[in-house]
């Protein structure tokens, strides 16, 4: 830019030593005209291919003759900031370049201290916990079901029984004993105070059959509402089929007052047979 600015200032200059010539003739009669050039240099911030730009003034004699004012005054005027040079701003790139880089290390760092070091601890919820319980009692009717009274529809389903036979030849003889028929004996004791029957206790139902207890009855003692009462297991005495016999044989006092008997089905009684 600077030479751009030169080559104008010389070219002016050779304009006016130009003019001064010509007019060195017309200095006699032209010595009460004066003539005052200011020239101004004005540096703006423009492009490499823009020439810089030069402005003057010249005054003009009577005659209408140019000449040129001595001496010649020149000024430049710069702009208040100038744009960095291309180089200073690359220089510059590499110091932005590694503060940034050292401000995201010590970030980075700051960052792994705090994971490192920083206290820790452990919590533990346990959430509280209550079991609820409730029971209620419905009864099953095969009619109409009444909600409010707890009733759920039902039906009874029959017993199912089963049973599975196989008929095979016989390789030999055998033979099987008379069985005695079982079943179960209830006393009954209306006494307030406990009594025993020992086992063996003969005992004879209504059709003549004898049965004896196979154990001990411990009778409770009987209270003014209620008599006390036990089962024990018991057989008829007589081997053989004669020995089964319905429920309610043997019934009434036995033994002594105050103790009542009573008899369930027995059965199970057979005779010896070969085959």
């Amino acid at each position: 830019m600077d030479q751009y600015l030169q080559q104008e200032i010389n070219e002016l200059l050779e304009h006016l030593d130009a003019r001064e010539h010509i007019s060195a003739s017309q200095s006699d009669e032209n010595q009460q005209a004066t003539e005052v050039i200011d020239v101004f240099v004005i540096r703006r911030q423009v492009e490499e291919s823009e020439p810089p730009t030069v402005e003057s003034t010249l005054a003009e004699t009577s005659d209408g003759q140019e000449t040129r004012a001595a001496p010649l005054h020149q000024e430049t005027t710069e702009l208040p900031f100038p744009p960095p040079p291309c180089k200073a701003r690359r220089r510059r790139l590499p110091l932005v370049i590694g503060a940034f880089c050292l401000l995201v290390a010590v970030a980075l760092g700051t960052v792994t201290f705090l994971i490192v070091f920083a206290p820790s601890a452990t919590v533990t919820i346990i959430p509280a916990s209550t079991r609820i319980t409730t029971t209620r009692t419905v009864t099953i009717v095969s009619g109409n079901a009444n909600a409010a009274q707890q009733q759920v529809p039902g039906r009874l389903l029959d017993t199912i029984t089963l049973s599975q036979a196989k008929t095979v030849p016989a390789t030999g003889m055998g033979h099987e004993p008379a069985r005695a028929a079982h079943g179960l004996i209830t006393f009954y004791n209306a006494l307030p105070a406990p009594q025993t029957i020992p086992a063996g206790e003969l005992l004879t139902g209504a059709d003549g059959v004898e049965v004896v207890p196979l154990q001990d009855a411990e009778i409770p003692a009987g209270t003014l509402a209620t008599n006390g009462q036990v089962s024990v297991p018991a057989q008829a005495v007589n081997a053989g089929p004669g020995g089964n016999i319905a429920a309610g044989d043997i019934y009434g006092k036995c033994c002594r007052d105050d103790v009542f008997v009573s008899n369930g089905t027995f059965r199970g009684g057979q005779d010896a047979r070969s085959y």
